[in-house]
């Protein structure tokens, strides 16, 4: 809810009451939100059908994280971020506290690194309380509005990171990525598009707002959007040849 509380359901058993209340997550208090009772509840109750199985849903690519699988180079994939910035702030980091994007937008490279293994015998820490041995694979330049496509090696642990223009680390992954044999996958969707209506639209805010967080960290600016499905990821790199880096 706007104010931070929780909007449940709640019935005192076995008399099944059902109420809709609201509940501070800090200290558990529960709020009756006062809504007139009918026939001794506020909450109807739900059938439950079980189907047998079937098909779900195709993502398809134009989805979050959609992709797809070829044949055709099983020890490569193909990753392609609409906005770098803005899925940086998710690889990085998971609160509903806002999201740092304009720190990020000074980006103006994809950096990828291999993880080398602890050697053999006593393994020292090295950073964050963690062993570590990093060697940078390659780097791709983001296009003016974040967006970039490069093809990198399947199977093994990736660490991406955003440099500046001087190569100096703006953010980095701290755990590993990996990519399958022939993955195309485009990850994450744009900050903001220019709308059918011509109006700029929150597109991150509409499409991934609502589990994640907006962009400000106020929940009042997560939004709806039938933009979200018809431009989530355009972007000047969407259909260019992807960068190789690695082997």
């Amino acid at each position: 809810m706007p104010d931070g509380q929780i909007l449940v359901s709640h019935a005192n058993l076995p008399a099944l009451n059902w109420d809709v209340v609201a509940i501070d997550p800090r200290t558990s208090a529960m709020t009756p939100l006062g809504i007139t009772p009918t026939n001794g509840a506020v909450v109807d109750a739900v059938i439950a059908y079980k189907y047998p199985s079937r098909v779900l849903y195709l993502n398809h690519r134009q989805l979050v994280f959609g992709g797809a699988v070829t044949a055709d180079d099983t020890g490569h994939a193909i990753l392609y971020m609409p906005d770098a910035p803005m899925v940086f702030t998710m690889l990085t980091g998971n609160l509903r506290r806002g999201r740092p994007v304009d720190v990020f937008r000074a980006a103006k490279y994809l950096a990828v690194y291999t993880e080398g293994a602890c050697p053999a015998g006593p393994c020292a820490r090295t950073t964050n309380g963690i062993y570590e041995s990093r060697t940078m694979i390659g780097k791709a330049q983001l296009a003016d509005d974040g967006s970039v496509k490069v093809r990198l090696p399947a199977q093994i642990g990736v660490i991406l990171e955003l440099q500046d223009g001087n190569g100096t680390s703006i953010v980095k992954m701290t755990e590993e990525h990996q990519l399958g044999p022939g993955e195309q996958i485009s990850m994450g969707v744009r900050q903001t598009i220019v709308g059918t209506s011509g109006a700029t639209v929150q597109l991150f805010d509409a499409v991934c707002g609502g589990c994640h967080g907006s962009v400000s960290g106020k929940e009042t600016d997560i939004v709806v959007t039938p933009d979200a499905l018809t431009g989530a990821s355009t972007s000047i790199k969407q259909n260019d040849t992807p960068e190789d880096i690695g082997n």
